[in-house]
């Protein structure tokens, strides 16, 4: 792309003018066209993390929380496992999250603590995911900040949406691997697996059921 062979002069000027303009695409374009847009982001945020970008510019809240609440929606959408280019375009979007985590850690960490609380069970979920991959790849970059996520994910603990649940487990077995259920609060999220693992399929199902029921009434 353009953008890893453009001035970094020149890079650092356009840097909001290009996101808001991927922003703006990500809004006209139909989902099936979005893995392009993708992976020009994906490049883009990589090149920004390599200059500095967040470091050289005096302000980047504005276009970095556009940016968040554009691609954190389409992040949280499971990608269709029929089809390839589904995957990877939902693949590089977690990328896109690890970019901005490098450059923005404590910004994007605290977008997406925040969303655990939406109503929207799907941006919930969305957030783990994301938390998930961010646990895997960035061990390093998060090691002052396990503490704070231990803390903030406990909210979960009490959550009833079934996929959310699901998703949390993942989180916590990421975590697990990293060595964070050993820090004040693990136990709970400890504690929360043996509760999911008592829980009956059945009664699972049954409760799904009832729901489903009562919205028809």
């Amino acid at each position: 792309l353009m953008t890893e062979v453009m001035a970094p002069k020149k890079f650092k000027t356009r840097y909001s003018e290009i996101l808001e303009a991927y922003c703006s695409m990500y809004k006209k374009e139909e989902q099936k066209e979005h893995l392009p847009i993708a992976n020009g982001l994906c490049s883009i945020l990589k090149t920004a993390h390599r200059e500095k970008i967040a470091e050289k510019l005096e302000d980047t809240e504005k276009v970095t929380l556009n940016l968040l609440n554009t691609i954190h929606p389409l992040a949280s959408v499971a990608p269709n496992y029929d089809r390839p280019d589904s995957i990877k375009n939902h693949n590089q979007l977690k990328r896109c999250f690890e970019y901005l985590a490098m450059a923005q850690l404590k910004r994007v960490l605290a977008f997406l603590l925040q969303q655990l609380q939406n109503k929207n069970a799907s941006l919930r979920r969305g957030s783990l995911l994301i938390l998930r991959h961010l646990v895997n790849s960035l061990d390093r970059e998060l090691q002052g900040s396990r503490a704070l996520l231990i803390a903030n994910c406990q909210v979960v603990t009490n959550e009833n949406n079934l996929e959310v649940r699901k998703s949390f487990i993942q989180l916590i077995m990421g975590m697990a691997d990293q060595g964070y259920l050993t820090m004040e609060g693990g136990e709970k999220m400890v504690e929360f697996l043996v509760k999911q693992a008592a829980i009956s399929v059945k009664k699972e199902d049954a409760g799904d059921e009832e729901k489903k029921q009562k919205k028809k009434k």
